[in-house]
């Protein structure tokens, strides 16, 4: 089973002017907020008590400890995440400093979707993902949260209104890039696609290949499942001629 992070806390912040015309979606952590917050008013205690009422080694010592504490806890504060847009381009770091983990760009396509972390039986969980609805190309915003995500694209005029028809696309893509639970998931949203063959043979129905990915992790509790999904899926197949 997946473990979501709790900590996830996004704010939206259009337009800082760093970059002109971009709006920025910050990933705070907050536990690590108020352990750093901690860290340093025990510093500042240790040290004012340093100053003012003892001069003893074990004090300066602890206050010491916990000012490395303090840069430690705040620089991870610091890198939850960092989701930037702008007109001709999607992308992801881990602070503002960063480098890019992923990116998208706009090209000839302008229209999003959003496909939210589920978990589709036991298992298997799909993890979310923005994708540039109909090309294949996607970007995970496991670190963000979807309504902040949504504005700050809209901001800078990415849609969200595509035929979801087009996402037959995005489930061959998903599978090119390892990634079959989050096809599964988008097939659960937008399909069936019953028509849709898989890339390596057209004999084989794409939600067929999808789930067999799945199943082929031994080590994976979903296999009994997958397989069956597989079956049905490629029972139903009805290539177009």
């Amino acid at each position: 089973m997946h473990a979501r992070a709790r900590y996830s806390v996004s704010v939206l912040d259009t337009n800082p002017g760093r970059i002109p015309s971009v709006s920025v979606v910050h990933r705070i952590r907050k536990p690590y907020f108020v352990l750093a917050g901690i860290c340093t008013l025990i510093f500042v205690l240790f040290a004012v008590g340093f100053w003012f009422l003892s001069a003893n080694i074990r004090v300066l010592f602890a206050a010491g400890l916990f000012f490395v504490f303090s840069i430690i806890t705040w620089r991870w504060a610091l890198q939850g995440g960092r989701f930037e847009v702008s007109r001709d381009m999607i992308v992801t770091r881990r602070s503002r400093w960063g480098k890019p983990r992923e990116s998208l760009a706009r090209g000839d396509v302008d229209t999003l979707l959003i496909l939210p972390g589920h978990t589709l039986f036991e298992g298997c969980y799909s993890a979310p993902r923005l994708i540039a609805l109909g090309t294949g190309r996607s970007i995970s915003i496991d670190d963000f949260r979807h309504a902040p995500i949504r504005s700050a694209c809209e901001a800078q005029g990415w849609r969200f209104d595509g035929d979801t028809a087009l996402a037959v696309h995005d489930v061959r893509g998903l599978l090119r890039m390892g990634l079959p639970n989050e096809a599964a998931r988008l097939i659960e949203l937008y399909g069936p696609f019953p028509a849709a063959a898989a890339d390596d043979d057209p004999g084989v129905s794409l939600e067929a290949a999808v789930y067999r990915a799945i199943a082929d992790d031994p080590k994976d509790a979903s296999r009994p499942v997958a397989l069956e999904r597989a079956d049905a899926a490629q029972r139903a197949f009805t290539p177009m001629s």
